[in-house]
């Protein structure tokens, strides 16, 4: 489970179970730093 154990909060933890059910090849863009404590999700953090 996304939520348990993060700190995210609901409408994020949605985002990363859509992504992480993409598979691997899968790479969330985000502004937001909190993705990357995610388990398995590839994110790339822009500024």
């Amino acid at each position: 489970m996304v939520v348990v154990g993060n700190s995210l909060r609901t409408p994020a933890a949605l985002q990363a179970a859509c992504c992480l059910q993409l598979g691997d090849e899968a790479v969330m863009i985000t502004g937001d730093a909190s993705f990357w404590q995610v388990p398995g999700l590839r994110v790339v953090v822009v500024r």
